[in-house]
């Protein structure tokens, strides 16, 4: 639009008076449409909120014949960053690659973008000598291109986050080299199935070996309330733990709130970048909210107060382990 003398800019219904046209996008089924009339002669909706529908038993659906696909020259324009100054200040964000075998069946990818891994650019697309870079990549290790565009991101000397995560199954020891040579914050990977248990567990203690990257760089996307029991989640937690990485818990529809008895779960498990984990309940009856953080030294606090299932009551403390799990055994009496 701006290479052809548009005006672009973000909508603004009090000053911006009638537009020619306005655009309309977002990523989850969750999120909320603008509520408000939009004053435009022409609206264009799309992105992957608008082709996901949710069924009775809270799975999602892709429609891909809802897409609305970008013509190839928009596909492939250098981005137009300054759209989002803060989010963009020497950060580049972009795909080299897209689609993914694995074919999960919480995940649309490979509807969406296809099954398999294909590179679709070059880094020099939509990075133009950043310090930062975040790739959205789905799987970029199942790319037979994965050498040339993981050398791409070594030589360009900058911090990288691969947002989408790292596949660890398809982690081998050459992999693990070059991706020890790329600057990171953070890396990602991800044990969604607990069925694959013995097949990646191997990897994640070879990689921790070569890279000797500390556990608080090594982040595991760890998907909960979709087909695991709490069992399989806290092993999987644990066992992270154990081999030095922390568990990033994605909990499925967790908009949607799990009845479990006279209690529902609202939001359970583990936040753990800065607080290891977290447990939220929210008493039906009652509608009071318990917060629970555990740390790494196993010393716990209630971080709202609250009446428990029991009838207790417990304000803030800095140290109660005891006490702390003999009322999370009392809430799950009350589940059952």
């Amino acid at each position: 639009h701006k290479k052809q003398g548009d005006t672009v800019e973000w909508y603004e219904p009090l000053i911006g008076g009638e537009y020619d046209k306005v655009y309309v996008s977002k990523i989850f089924s969750f999120s909320p449409d603008y509520p408000y009339y939009i004053n435009a002669k022409e609206i264009q909706y799309g992105g992957s909120g608008y082709c996901i529908t949710v069924g009775e038993n809270g799975k999602e659906f892709y429609d891909k014949a809802k897409e609305t696909p970008l013509p190839y020259e928009i596909e492939h324009i250098y981005p137009d960053y300054s759209l989002y100054p803060e989010k963009t200040k020497n950060t580049a964000y972009g795909f080299l690659t897209r689609g993914c075998p694995r074919q999960c069946s919480f995940c649309h990818t490979s509807i969406k973008d296809g099954t398999i891994s294909h590179k679709v650019a070059d880094l020099s697309e939509f990075w133009n000598g950043q310090k930062e870079i975040v790739l959205l990549d789905q799987n970029i290790l199942a790319c037979k291109d994965w050498r040339e565009l993981l050398q791409q991101l070594i030589d360009s000397n900058a911090t990288v986050e691969f947002n989408g995560g790292l596949d660890i199954r398809l982690m081998t020891e050459e992999k693990a080299r070059y991706i020890t040579q790329i600057k990171q914050k953070i890396i990602h990977f991800a044990w969604d199935r607990y069925d694959d248990k013995e097949k990646i567990l191997p990897k994640f203690k070879m990689f921790k070996e070569i890279s000797g990257i500390d556990k608080r760089k090594l982040i595991v996307y760890t998907i909960v309330n979709y087909d695991t029991t709490l069992e399989q989640d806290l092993e999987r937690i644990y066992t992270l733990k154990e081999l030095g990485y922390w568990a990033y818990v994605m909990i499925y529809n967790k908009e949607k709130l799990i009845k479990i008895g006279g209690i529902i779960v609202a939001v359970f498990l583990v936040l753990t970048l800065i607080m290891p984990t977290v447990i939220l309940f929210l008493d039906k009856q009652e509608n009071i909210i318990l917060g629970v953080c555990i740390f790494e030294d196993n010393s716990a606090a209630i971080v709202e107060g609250t009446t428990l299932s029991d009838g207790r009551t417990y304000t803030y403390s800095a140290n109660f382990s005891s006490l702390l799990f003999e009322s999370i055994e009392a809430i799950y009496e009350g589940i059952e």
